[in-house]
């Protein structure tokens, strides 16, 4: 490889490194979920009866959600399915923008863009999203407030929650760390 060309790819990477990484992260997860889907779309039993592969923490229970999380928005197919793609293509916009992001928002804005386009391409392929997850935990918490078990949920969206979360606590810990920084100027 010649300089020029080397000097070309590192001006690329460093240019477009969060896209890559996010793009990364974003594909995997991606892949993640619509492999567990097509798994409980043929072995997992329908709602209400329920795999457990660890007792008291996840269960399988095949469902198929034609709304948003919790069913709100139900047989609003097209227009979830249209927000969730331009929702993952604008963060992923936003996060080329950034002048200098940091590994946590690379993974984060990857995880929900991953997720975002899980739950997106289900929409457009199927005309309604499969959810296959339950909580037992998440169902002893749930059900004394709500009187219900908790909804059956997807990979996707441990994706766009794990995600958000993990934006909320980088948000948090460069907000910190530039507070110290400016004290110690």
């Amino acid at each position: 490889m010649t300089n020029e060309t080397t000097a070309s790819l590192r001006g690329y990477w460093s240019t477009h490194r969060a896209l890559i990484v996010a793009l990364c992260i974003a594909l995997i997860w991606f892949a993640l979920d619509q492999s567990l889907k097509s798994y409980a779309i043929d072995h997992v039993p329908h709602y209400p009866q329920r795999l457990e592969p660890i007792p008291g923490l996840v269960a399988l229970s095949y469902a198929e959600n034609r709304g948003a999380a919790w069913s709100l928005f139900s047989n609003a197919t097209l227009p979830l399915t249209i927000l969730r793609a331009v929702a993952s293509v604008a963060m992923l916009w936003w996060l080329m923008r950034q002048p200098k992001p940091r590994l946590g928002l690379m993974m984060a804005i990857g995880l929900i863009a991953g997720g975002a386009l899980g739950n997106a391409f289900d929409g457009a392929t199927r005309g309604y999203v499969v959810d296959m997850l339950l909580s037992p935990t998440l169902t002893a918490l749930y059900r004394p407030i709500f009187g219900t078990e908790y909804p059956v949920f997807n990979l996707a969206d441990v994706g766009v929650v794990g995600g958000v979360a993990l934006l909320l606590w980088s948000s948090r810990n460069r907000a910190r760390t530039e507070s110290v920084r400016q004290k110690q100027a």
